[in-house]
């Protein structure tokens, strides 16, 4: 699965990252991004639609690789496109060592839990807008 640690918290340090990174993400609108932006409102219903499809797709996916691996565990979402499972922590699995997978082999942005005051063991899993990478994740 593709997986991202949720970036939420109320500390300090974790409001500046996340302020820092937003910033970097959404510093500016461009010509270009504001076209693509009107071709897709007069097109919403068309777009709606296959996101709902993608993410109907991509939950299935992980509700089946939750269910089927031993070393997780979660409470599937009904709607949206996160899910927040954790890993067991009675397996010995070395979380080090997942997270340089993640981002070695899969290019997925990985925060550590505990920056967010959370569990280490929880990460937050976006059910990807494409069909291609999420299941190969």
């Amino acid at each position: 699965m593709i997986a991202k640690l949720m970036l939420t918290g109320s500390n300090a340090k974790c409001s500046e990252v996340r302020k820092n990174v937003r910033y970097h993400i959404s510093f500016s609108s461009s010509t270009v991004g504001e076209a693509i932006a009107i071709q897709v409102l007069e097109r919403q219903e068309e777009f709606i639609e296959r996101a709902r499809t993608i993410t109907e797709t991509n939950r299935a996916i992980a509700k089946n690789w939750a269910h089927n691996d031993s070393h997780v565990e979660w409470v599937p979402p009904s709607a949206g496109i996160n899910a927040f499972p954790r890993i067991k922590k009675d397996n010995g699995v070395d979380l080090a060592a997942i997270f340089r997978r993640l981002v070695k082999q899969y290019k997925t942005f990985v925060v550590d839990a505990s920056m967010m005051e959370h569990d280490p063991f929880h990460f937050r899993l976006g059910f990807d807008p494409t069909r291609r990478s999420f299941p190969r994740g």
